[in-house]
């Protein structure tokens, strides 16, 4: 017998519960079954072991930090630092950790199916909700922002998870939207927080213009953090690495943070995910947007 809401404590405590379960709708984690390409890296484990036991490990950071940024059509983000750690959650109690430290309230986009929220509070930051809606207006977006956020930062998940909202558009508001929040947050000094943890699934959509965020941000002067990840989106029964990127004034203060929790992420995982990815780029990320198509044609069948 499934427990009672009340007795769960945190999102997470359901998605243990779930994972109990054949079928598992409760987290966004990819469990599907491999593709053929997939199984064939499957089966050159062996292999990818003794790779990654050959090589440097900043060798593995470099070699997956430039597929994955390559892949997602950031480039610009190669040109500064960026730290690795092996789940997005580790990654946010980095953030989390530095806003405590430095005594910062946070505006946090809701409604957001996610841990954020608990490992905020968990931490003894001050959140206030912030609604999805209020970035849907871009043309008044500024303005909305103005009136809206009493807090020292503000954090937007894009895309954002359960809804789908990306601040991405195409035509004259490709990156209108992006430009707006970074030009509120430099004006008004607040820090920027950004989750881009299923920014990958936006790659083949037409009808958006997938644009160099980084360069944007970077340009700006604005100060930000962003966290990226690839857990949401291939299939590797959890193995997986986060990457945290931050503006020039954050990255001394973050790297501290950093290696006070690890000191790196393993060499071998790296090697492993960077094969899924280069994977991906071959079949045009096939294995995983199929899988989607399908899936959505079963819920329209059945539903």
């Amino acid at each position: 017998m499934a427990k009672e809401d009340s007795e769960y404590l945190d999102l997470t405590q359901h998605e243990i519960h779930a994972l109990k379960h054949e079928f598992n709708l409760a987290d966004a984690h990819t469990h599907q079954s491999q593709s053929p390409t997939q199984r064939k890296i499957v089966e050159s484990l062996p292999k990818l072991w003794y790779e990654a036991e050959d090589k440097m490990q900043h060798e593995m950071d470099e070699k997956f930090i430039k597929t994955f940024f390559e892949v997602q059509r950031q480039n610009y983000a190669l040109k500064t630092p960026t730290f690795l750690f092996y789940a997005a959650s580790i990654a946010m109690i980095a953030v989390a950790n530095h806003l405590k430290r430095k005594n910062l309230s946070v505006s946090l986009m809701e409604p957001s199916f996610d841990n954020i929220p608990d490992i905020m509070k968990n931490m003894g930051v001050s959140i206030k909700p912030i609604s999805e809606e209020l970035f849907h207006d871009i043309d008044n977006l500024y303005d909305n922002l103005k009136k809206s956020v009493k807090t020292d930062a503000i954090f937007l998940i894009d895309p954002n998870n359960p809804t789908g909202f990306t601040l991405s558009g195409k035509g004259k508001y490709a990156k209108k939207g992006f430009e707006e929040l970074v030009r509120y947050a430099k004006d008004n000094n607040k820090l920027l927080l950004l989750d881009l943890c299923f920014a990958s699934f936006m790659l083949l959509d037409d009808e958006l213009v997938i644009f160099e965020l980084y360069e944007l941000l970077e340009k700006s002067g604005v100060s930000y953090i962003a966290i990226e990840d690839t857990g949401k989106t291939w299939p590797l029964q959890d193995a997986k690495v986060a990457l945290l990127k931050t503006s020039k004034d954050l990255h001394e203060e973050i790297n501290i943070i950093h290696s006070s929790y690890l000191l790196n992420v393993s060499p071998f995982i790296l090697n492993l995910v960077t094969q899924y990815i280069l994977d991906s780029k071959k079949d045009n990320f096939a294995s995983v947007f199929n899988l989607l198509d399908k899936n959505r044609e079963i819920v329209k069948r059945e539903f």
